[in-house]
């Protein structure tokens, strides 16, 4: 339908019902819709660069921004709390932890293991690795859905699984630190 055609049918359309939109629109609509998510998504690559740097105070204003661009990123409430605690923040990470529903704490406990890591406090890494993995496992028994079961748990899992071998090697527990990186191989396999 050329351009004249389609602007008479949408004129004699009776009142209250809606134009169909053009590809320009459609196009509109979508960014509107994916833009603070692919903002917010850059914003939060960005902090964790920045934290896993050791930088966390810079990089709290880019949490704090993901969060702004998209109110509904939980995977920034993580890293954003183990940062806040890294800079003395203590109430405030405390604040921003509670706001992290149970599903998703595993990522809490690894948040602070990897800055407690950093920080050379590795035994306290060592017991947020293990409570991470604690909470992935309950969370695979739970799990009624057979793709949660098989998929995301082992990955997450593996991630668990590696760092906490890695940081208990650097504690010479070289016997737990093979069990643990045993796992996370055989996690990884198809």
């Amino acid at each position: 339908m050329d351009g004249l055609r389609q602007r008479t049918a949408h004129a004699s359309m009776p009142r209250g019902v809606p134009r169909p939109m053009g590809t320009i629109q459609r196009l509109i609509v979508l960014a509107a819709l994916w833009l603070p998510v692919m903002l917010s998504s850059d914003l939060l690559r960005r902090g964790l660069e920045l934290h896993d740097q050791g930088r966390a105070a810079e990089a709290l204003p880019l949490y704090a921004a993901a969060l702004e661009a998209n109110p509904a990123a939980v995977s920034v409430l993580a890293p954003q709390a183990a940062a806040l605690e890294e800079v003395g923040r203590i109430d405030a990470a405390q604040a921003v932890a509670k706001a992290i529903s149970a599903p998703d704490r595993w990522q809490l406990e690894i948040a602070f293991a990897l800055g407690w890591q950093r920080r050379g406090r590795v035994e306290e890494a060592i017991v947020a690795y293990r409570r991470s993995a604690s909470l992935l496992d309950s969370m695979h028994d739970g799990a009624t859905d057979d793709l949660v079961r098989t998929t995301f748990p082992n990955n997450a899992m593996q991630q668990v699984q590696m760092n906490l071998g890695l940081a208990l090697r650097t504690q010479g527990r070289l016997d737990e630190a093979i069990l643990s990186l045993q796992e996370a191989a055989r996690l990884s396999e198809p």
